[in-house]
């Protein structure tokens, strides 16, 4: 878990907004960082691997009963993942200051406590966008702040469904060898080609 990141509380609104990491524009990078033992010894994650808290994580907010999808991996800067299982309402989001009015007919999730200012949200679509997609499991594209931005505004046009598109508050955050490290200590399952693992929104 991003050691930068904030406490997270009672709601997702006591966030405090934050600079989060710089965007990876690569999958994987193949620079081959040193691996720490605990990197050696772990499973192998992957985009599209779900990590799944044990007890171990009991009252560690938000990450307590949490399965994370693995969306981004890169041995320089680490990984990105979105919480599936929290789902929340979008008339929290008042104190956000963000027009929601225009999604509110899509699903919503606590994504994680690491947020880049005025760019809160990320997004899963159905359907793959040209230059924006990554697919991250069969049939599943996931959508960086800057591309979901790109995503509302189609929206405001009339140029995309929001029947495709699930949106996520934030998103998680772990060094390379921290997440090792995380694993090692027994914090998280991994599970890899476990679609069934994630409660689609969506469906």
């Amino acid at each position: 878990m991003n050691s930068e990141a904030p406490p997270f509380k009672n709601s997702p609104l006591e966030i405090i907004l934050q600079e989060g990491p710089p965007t990876l524009d690569v999958q994987f990078n193949q620079i081959r960082a040193p691996l720490s033992s605990s990197a050696k010894a772990a499973p192998h994650v992957i985009v599209g691997s779900i990590l799944v808290a044990t007890d171990k994580l009991l009252n560690v907010h938000p990450f307590d009963g949490s399965k994370v999808l693995i969306v981004k991996v890169d041995q320089s800067t680490g990984f990105q993942g979105l919480i599936v299982n929290k789902h929340i309402s979008w008339d929290s989001l008042d104190e956000l200051e963000v027009e929601v009015e225009l999604l509110k007919e899509a699903p919503l999730s606590f994504g994680g406590p690491v947020m880049k200012r005025g760019m809160p949200f990320v997004a899963f679509s159905k359907k793959y966008i040209v230059n924006q997609s990554m697919e991250v499991l069969p049939n599943v594209f996931y959508h960086d702040q800057w591309a979901t931005l790109g995503i509302i505004e189609e929206l405001r046009l009339g140029n995309q469904s929001i029947h495709d598109l699930w949106f996520f508050l934030g998103f998680s955050s772990w060094g390379w060898g921290q997440l090792f490290d995380e694993i090692a200590e027994g914090a998280w399952i991994v599970r890899n080609h476990d679609e069934e693992q994630i409660d689609w929104a969506w469906r």
